[in-house]
């Protein structure tokens, strides 16, 4: 709190943000900025069904060829590594030193501002097809 107001509210209002809360009793409090939203936690189905609405009331367009491009780090930009010594050294710096040496293929990509590394698994149980699953669920 500051000031006996909620610093989490204050952010909110002074980023223009909106509230995204699983929580009914933050609802509650007079300071709760206008807009606020309430989230089943118990249901996935309640999150998807209210993400595509959230974007759609802000005006947010959906480019799927923008998805997965910014840093979740610093918010740079994510940019395709070609060369194999570079993507070694992803692997290495960012705890993975097995990939390295892997026989196997993978896209590999590093944040132009601060060096984060991310690489491409296609396998279904892979977190980077999770991830881009649910995000192509929008367009359903």
């Amino acid at each position: 709190t500051n000031g006996g107001r909620i610093a989490l509210f204050e952010r909110c209002r002074k980023e223009k943000r909106t509230l995204l809360t699983t929580s009914y009793k933050l609802l509650l409090r007079k300071d709760c900025p206008a807009g606020a939203y309430l989230l089943d936690p118990k249901s996935t189905e309640s999150l998807e069904a209210a993400l595509p609405c959230l974007l759609k009331t802000h005006g947010v367009d959906l480019v799927p060829r923008t998805f997965l491009t910014r840093c979740v780090v610093c918010n740079g930009n994510i940019i395709q590594v070609h060369d194999d010594a570079t993507k070694k050294k992803v692997f290495v710096d960012h705890g993975a030193p097995a990939l390295a040496e892997s026989d196997e293929v993978f896209e590999v990509f590093q944040c132009d501002t601060c060096a984060q590394g991310y690489w491409w698994d296609r396998r279904p149980n892979s977190s980077a097809s999770r991830v881009f699953a649910q995000a192509t669920k929008l367009f359903r």
